[in-house]
């Protein structure tokens, strides 16, 4: 799914709304490619703490959004691609808008359909084989326990994600994938799988504003560029890893979008559109730096900009490249004060304020960063920055050196019986590493983290691995074709939503914790990563290191 990396990283802006009290207004029709209404079909504006608006039956919708503010508005659809439009709204503005949307891509030969079932966690381990009947149809007999079986099937869509039946009384949306419910009354029920009636269009999507000249059409054909390579990059790398390659390998070359933007640049004469090309140019990262360019976007780009909310994850990693190629940290924060004052955009202005605590943190500025920490827990509670702010400075925060750690009861990751209990590692040094396959800066950390084990593990240490993947099975895949890592591992099944992510406060992974021999917290976070990692072991285990043959007590 396209919109997946955008919604991944905006979940974790924060609660906070704008700070402009009024609304704007948003409406239109959602069809298919046909101009028809679809059958289940919502708009979800990607912030967090606004709710999605379901469209009606006649494809039409309306939804109030943050004036002053620019708002990706996510649309998802049974059997349809999803599809993310950008909306930069002013007070006293109506956005009207049509859009048709592009049915999913099926396969060529449906020679393998399955269903999954919601009452198996829709677990493809559980998939229930069909049968092609005579008239091209398939069918299968699908054991149900509830009022309705709510199912999807496997082997239809060609991206390889699971999809809604053609057989349904009604549909719903799951992660922007759709679900078909049938009534059953506690019986087993005869699905019936029809692709004839599946939707089809060779076209692609269409969307149309009222006013062509407003904001949120000029920069729509630019953020379909962006989010079109960004689709073509995740499926390049879902295919490399499918066919055995190493996560760690992969390469996009993106040089070819990051030379047309360059381009495109200096001739672009709508200024709301050449400060977004900017904007891309420098999230699009490339190897070759130009500072020209990149003082170029800092004077171009106001820090209050409206373009600044449709950046996936706010304005940090824009402006850590930024600071990056300009060498000049003293500028980015300058402009990052500015924007925390002046964004509109409450949960934007946040993210700025985070970037100007960084630099401080960078420049060991501790004046300039305990004021900071103060107007970040003051100004913008309920943020996400603020609440990382306060697990990282806050002096009573739970995780830190000096606080006694969580006797925490971890899942192992094999056996799903077996409990790890921080208290199991009493007289050793134990590192717990909250990590995911998924997660790059984590599989960066293997080699450092090998090495450390292979260092110290004689000195006391053990290390408990903590996975937030999806499957257990990435782990172990992982594990078999990359690194071996010999030591104990634990899973996390609900992510950072999760009372693993709860007990030891984790906002973002890679997060090492070290924890001594008497259950007391010694380092935690950056002291624990790349060359920090070693330092910080040595001086914890070099003189006073416990003989690595003490097994944790059960």
């Amino acid at each position: 799914m396209r919109a997946a990396a955008f919604l991944l990283v905006c979940t974790f802006l924060g609660a906070g709304i704008a700070r402009s009290d009024d609304s704007c207004l948003v409406r239109g029709r959602v069809l298919d490619h046909d101009g028809k209404p679809i059958p289940k079909a919502r708009i979800l504006p990607i912030v967090q703490g606004l709710r999605s608006t379901v469209i009606d039956r006649q494809g039409g919708f309306a939804l109030k959004v943050d004036c002053g503010c620019g708002r990706v508005l996510d649309i998802e659809a049974v059997q349809h691609r999803e599809l993310m439009i950008p909306v930069i709204t002013t007070s006293g503005q109506v956005i009207e808008l049509e859009t048709r949307l592009r049915p999913l891509e099926w396969v060529a030969n449906f020679d393998s359909v399955r269903v999954i079932r919601e009452a198996e966690g829709y677990s493809s381990q559980a998939a229930i084989s069909m049968t092609r009947r005579p008239d091209g149809t398939f069918a299968a007999t699908v054991p149900c326990e509830s009022e309705s079986l709510r199912y999807q099937l496997l082997g239809v869509s060609k991206d390889g994600l699971p999809t809604a039946g053609t057989q349904a009384d009604t549909f719903f949306l799951r992660g922007g994938r759709g679900i078909a419910s049938i009534r059953a009354g506690r019986k087993p029920v005869e699905v019936v799988f029809d692709p004839r009636r599946l939707p089809r269009a060779k076209g692609d999507v269409i969307v149309r504003f009222a006013d062509p000249k407003s904001a949120s059409a000029r920069i729509f054909p630019l953020f379909r560029e962006d989010t079109d390579q960004e689709e073509r990059m995740s499926a390049a790398y879902q295919s490399f890893v499918a066919a055995g390659g190493d996560r760690d390998s992969f390469h996009w070359d993106a040089s070819g979008y990051r030379k047309s933007l360059e381009r495109r640049i200096p001739t672009e004469r709508d200024a709301l559109r050449r400060q977004y090309l900017l904007l891309n140019f420098f999230r699009a990262g490339g190897s070759k730096p130009d500072s020209l360019l990149a003082l170029r976007a800092l004077d171009e780009i106001p820090p209050e900009s409206p373009l600044w909310g449709l950046a996936p994850g706010g304005p940090g990693g824009a402006m850590w490249r930024l600071q990056h190629i300009t060498e000049q940290p003293s500028r980015i924060q300058a402009y990052a004060d500015k924007g925390s004052e002046t964004n509109p955009d409450r949960d934007v202005a946040a993210g700025f304020l985070a970037v100007a605590m960084s630099v401080a943190k960078d420049a060991g500025d501790k004046d300039r960063l305990g004021r900071y920490v103060t107007r970040m827990t003051s100004e913008f509670q309920g943020t996400f920055y603020e609440e990382m702010t306060r697990k990282e400075f806050a002096p009573n925060r739970n995780i830190r050196a000096g606080a006694p750690a969580p006797d925490f009861a971890f899942t192992a990751l094999e056996d799903t019986s077996q409990v790890i209990r921080v208290s199991d590692f009493r007289g050793r040094h134990l590192l717990i590493d909250f990590w995911a396959v998924w997660c790059g800066p984590c599989r960066a950390e293997m080699p450092t983290l090998q090495q450390a084990w292979e260092k110290f593990r004689d000195r006391g240490l053990a290390v408990l691995s903590v996975s937030f993947d999806l499957q257990r099975a990435d782990v172990t895949n992982y594990r078999r074709n990359k690194w071996k890592m010999p030591w104990q591992h634990a899973f996390a099944a609900e992510g950072f939503r999760g009372k693993e992510s709860a007990a030891f406060d984790v906002m973002g992974i890679p997060k090492p914790v070290l924890i001594g021999p008497d259950g007391v917290i010694e380092a935690e976070g950056d002291e624990l990563r790349g060359q920090s990692l070693e330092k910080t072991l040595a001086a914890a285990l070099g003189a006073n290191g416990q003989p690595g043959s003490a097994a944790p007590k059960k």
